[in-house]
C-alpha cells in the first residue's frame, strides 16, 4: 500500500486552509510633515523619506492594494515658498495616484531654472513598492534636472512611479508659471 496519496492530499490541504486563512498585516501610516495636505490613513503601508542631501520629506495617507483605503484630502493643494530677492521659490506638485500608491513632489525653481526635486509625500501599499520607489526617485530627480522638465524617459521596471513623478513635476512647473 501506497503512502503518497494521503501524504500529498494532507498536504494539499493544509496548504489551502493556509492560503485561504492568510491575512496581511494592518498598519497606520503616519503623516510626516504638516501642511502637505493629506491624512493618515490604515491600510498595509510604509511610509518613506526621500530627497536630496538628507533634506528631503517623508510620507502621509493612502493604504492600498486590497487591504485598505484611506482618502487624502487636498490632494492637490500647492505649496510654495522662497525668497524673492534671488528669484528662488519652491512649488508643490499635485498628489499623483500610480496604482501601487501615490506620491507628490517638490521643485526648486531659480529664475525659470530646475535647481531641486524632493519627494514631498510618498505613500505606498506594500514593501515592495517602496523598494522600487527607493531606487527610481533618485534617478528621476537626476532626468528633471537634466531635461529642466517633466519630459523624462523614466526607470525601467518603475514606469508607474515614473509617470507619476512626471505628472507631479509637470503640475509644479505648470503652477509656477502662474
Amino acid at each position: 500500500m501506497s503512502w503518497r496519496g494521503p501524504l500529498v492530499l494532507v498536504g494539499t490541504v493544509a496548504g489551502v486552509i493556509g492560503v485561504l486563512t492568510y491575512r496581511t498585516p494592518q498598519g497606520s501610516v503616519q503623516q510626516a510633515r504638516p501642511g502637505t495636505g493629506a491624512t493618515s490613513g490604515s491600510g498595509a503601508g510604509q511610509s518613506a523619506s526621500q530627497g536630496s542631501s538628507g533634506n528631503g520629506a517623508g510620507s502621509s495617507a493612502s493604504g492600498g492594494g486590497s487591504s485598505g483605503s484611506a482618502s487624502s484630502a487636498g490632494s492637490g493643494s500647492t505649496g510654495s515658498s522662497g525668497s524673492g530677492a534671488s528669484g528662488t521659490v519652491t512649488v508643490q506638485g499635485a498628489v499623483e495616484d500610480y496604482g501601487y500608491g501615490a506620491l507628490s513632489v517638490d521643485v526648486t525653481f531659480s529664475g525659470r531654472r530646475i535647481t531641486n526635486v524632493s519627494v514631498a509625500s510618498l505613500q505606498v501599499a506594500e514593501s515592495l513598492s517602496q523598494q522600487i520607489a527607493d531606487a527610481a526617485v533618485p534617478q528621476l530627480r537626476q532626468e528633471v534636472l537634466d531635461a529642466q522638465s517633466a519630459q523624462i524617459a523614466g526607470v525601467s521596471g518603475a514606469t508607474f512611479t515614473s509617470q507619476a513623478y512626471a505628472a507631479s513635476v509637470q503640475s509644479a512647473i505648470d503652477r509656477s508659471a502662474r
